[in-house]
């Protein structure tokens, strides 16, 4: 069964199963897709950003939906994603072991909140470069999805509020695994 028609399938028969909503996130999507948009779109959010998105994610949002049923609480239609992409910057979520300097990036985000010198949105963009944020598991989490480097593909999740003790974590999964994997145990209850 090809990617499109087994999420499609998967989502009903979760629909079918979790009747009342009981999975995490599941009331607010009740496993139902937004409208798909055009490639178009997505072509021109591309071109707009700088950033490629997986090929998976395009069918999910031209075949399945615009965001709605997903992980968590679902995921965000593409014109409320937000992409982090500068072509001049590292892709930090890149590095073998970036937690050391994790803690730095925090800090000079906190001392740069306290100033109230906007340099926050340039710190911020550092630590997301490359990303597009397409969800959240809830509060100040964001799952991002690589869209550039090393890690292009795969899923992660980071801290908006870049706190020291919430170090990103890029997973192995892709999105089509992370997505399969999710309607997988949906469905099975």
């Amino acid at each position: 069964m090809d990617f499109v028609t087994e999420v499609k399938s998967l989502a009903v028969k979760a629909r079918e199963r979790d009747t009342k909503f009981h999975r995490f996130g599941a009331l607010g999507h009740r496993y139902e897709f937004n409208p798909p948009i055009l490639i178009d779109k997505v072509h021109e959010f591309e071109a707009a950003s700088g950033l490629t998105l997986p090929e998976a994610y395009v069918l999910y949002l031209t075949q399945i939906g615009n965001g709605g049923a997903g992980p968590d609480y679902g995921l965000f239609p593409l014109e409320k994603i937000k992409a982090i992409y500068d072509p001049n910057e590292e892709i930090f979520l890149d590095k073998k072991d970036y937690d050391e300097e994790w803690v730095e990036i925090c800090r000079a985000y906190d001392e740069s909140l306290e100033n109230d010198d906007g340099e926050y949105l340039r710190i911020e963009s550092r630590a997301f470069n490359g990303s597009v944020i397409i969800g959240t598991p809830g509060c100040t989490m964001y799952t991002i999805l690589m869209c550039k480097g090393e890690n292009y593909g795969k899923i992660g999740v980071i801290d908006s509020d870049m706190v020291e003790e919430y170090v990103p974590q890029i997973s192995d999964k892709t999105f089509e695994e992370w997505i399969l994997e999710y309607f997988r145990k949906a469905a099975e209850g």
